[in-house]
């Protein structure tokens, strides 16, 4: 699937083209109400903030939450998705965030941030001790999987 990078704009979301590398370059903004294909892409994540350090036991829904999550980012050729973390181990317990991963292609960086910004998922905030480095962010937001909120992290690298 061609798809190309996205960045939420005010009453709409952006179109993007491929670029020489295969990133893409925003080009135009659209309505939300148009109709879906292959290379829009609107808010799908609700804002969230850093989990408290507490022990969960494993949840058995976390695949079907990231298949879910995944299928509605309908990600660009230029990300590969990976479930990382103790979410994507049966019966790992750990903190019950779900932890994901966004392989880039070289040089779409930029293009992997604007997109999962346009999913609405935030940067990582000033409540974290330790920031990740903007070549290596992370992103926060809540993904709503029949009605119940799971937080999402995910690593760009």
């Amino acid at each position: 699937m061609t798809f190309g990078s996205h960045k939420r704009q005010s009453g709409g979301v952006a179109n993007a083209r491929a670029n020489r590398r295969g990133c893409a370059r925003l080009d135009r903004t659209i309505n939300q109400d148009e109709v879906q294909t292959g290379i829009h892409l609107k808010t799908i994540v609700e804002p969230a903030a850093k989990p408290p350090a507490e022990y969960r036991e494993w949840d058995p829904r976390c695949p079907d939450v990231v298949r879910g999550l995944v299928a509605a980012l309908r990600p660009p050729e230029f990300i590969a998705i990976e479930h990382v973390g103790s979410t994507a181990v049966p019966g790992c317990g750990g903190k019950g965030v779900i932890d994901l991963l966004a392989l880039y292609r070289d040089g779409c960086l930029g293009a992997a941030k604007e997109f999962l910004s346009a999913a609405g998922f935030a940067c990582q905030g000033p409540e974290f001790a330790r920031r990740w480095p903007q070549e290596r962010p992370m992103y926060l937001g809540v993904f709503r999987w029949n009605a119940k909120p799971f937080l999402e992290q995910f690593r760009v690298s």
